[in-house]
């Protein structure tokens, strides 16, 4: 079976990671023949450890780009096309309108709450099981066409970071695309709610995007310039969890959530959100402290209770930590990804793409 697999962000976030996860469960776990596509400035090329073909688009509707989409589809022949974001999906979906695409499936995954576009697709695979119960499928999409495989990490890239030993100040961090959704500034307000109680800590804020103007001139309007240190985007993360005593989750809306698994990979203590991803598999007092989002005084609360637990009940967390995230080694979701695909093959499926 051929499989084309199609990424045209630029960004450096869940929806890049998963599409370097399933190009190299493709690549490693099955006898599928593979031709990934990125855009030329994407930023995964330094992750995949495959070759890649880069092709130049500024937008869904370019119709140059569009025309060499179809012409790499026109010789490669794919029999499925894995879609990961919006613009890949919308542009393939616009070759099969003007050009068609006889025994080729296209394949949308879900890695968001952004469905309107994955409901012309042939098959939808989501990394969330609560979009595809709560908003796929009540929209009257077809369960047999729609499947849940969750985000995996490749484990063996993870090796966990010693606890550090108490000390003042204490370092907490988070990091990711300085957007609303992400609740950066719910952190921001909960550092400087646990600065006047007199906790004595230091928060590293890792990323960079849209919001990051308005998140400095938040930090700096709570006085907390030698608190909050913006570190830019983080290239070294097993560097970056070094630093710190706790990883600290703020999202307000977060359909997986991959960092969080890196972070129980690290052996990393976490406080987060409860938003529907990680909720999935973090549990409250067992894997993680969890709190209410969009509540800086909730996080504040659980950031301070994490803070004063025991050594032996931090590595109790911990230890449920890892047990969670083998759960999602890349070897173990990697089956689950080829069984699926091997079903959605339009030359064995029993319905029409």
């Amino acid at each position: 079976m051929k499989i084309m697999n199609l990424m045209f962000s630029q960004g450096r976030g869940g929806i890049e990671q998963a599409f370097v996860n399933s190009a190299h469960a493709i690549h490693n776990f099955s006898d599928f023949e593979q031709l990934c596509i990125i855009d030329q400035k994407s930023t995964v090329e330094n992750q995949l450890t495959i070759p890649a073909v880069k092709i130049r688009q500024f937008a869904d509707w370019d119709p140059i780009a569009i025309y060499q989409l179809h012409k790499l589809i026109q010789e490669f022949k794919p029999d499925l096309i894995l879609c990961h974001g919006n613009r890949p999906l919308k542009m393939t979906l616009r070759v099969k309108c003007f050009f068609g695409l006889v025994g080729t499936k296209i394949v949308g995954f879900c890695h968001n709450f952004s469905i309107k576009y994955l409901l012309k697709a042939g098959a939808i695979i989501s990394v969330s099981k609560y979009i595809l119960e709560n908003h796929l499928l009540k929209t009257g999409y077809d369960k047999e066409h729609a499947f849940h495989i969750p985000n995996m990490i490749e484990l063996k890239d993870y090796q966990p970071i010693a606890l550090k030993s108490r000390a003042t100040p204490l370092v907490i961090g988070t990091m990711g695309r300085f957007v609303k959704k992400k609740g950066f500034e719910d952190y921001i307000k909960a550092i400087k709610i646990l600065v006047d109680r007199g906790v004595n800590i230091k928060a590293i804020l890792g990323g960079g995007g849209v919001e990051e103007y308005n998140l400095k001139i938040l930090a700096a309007d709570l006085k907390l310039d030698n608190i909050v240190d913006f570190i830019g985007w983080v290239h070294d993360k097993r560097a970056f969890y070094q630093q710190l005593d706790l990883f600290c989750l703020p999202s307000r809306e977060e359909p997986f959530g991959i960092i969080a698994l890196e972070t129980l990979a690290y052996g990393m203590p976490m406080v987060a959100t409860r938003t529907s991803g990680p909720l999935e598999f973090l549990v409250d007092g067992e894997n993680a402290m969890l709190c209410n989002h969009t509540d800086p005084t909730a996080l504040a609360n659980a950031i301070e209770k994490m803070l004063v637990l025991s050594e032996s009940e931090l590595h109790q967390l911990i230890d449920h930590g890892f047990t969670t995230v083998r759960q999602y080694d890349l070897r173990t979701v990697s089956q689950q990804l080829v069984t699926v695909l091997r079903k959605l093959n339009p030359n064995r499926a029993p319905f029409n793409s």
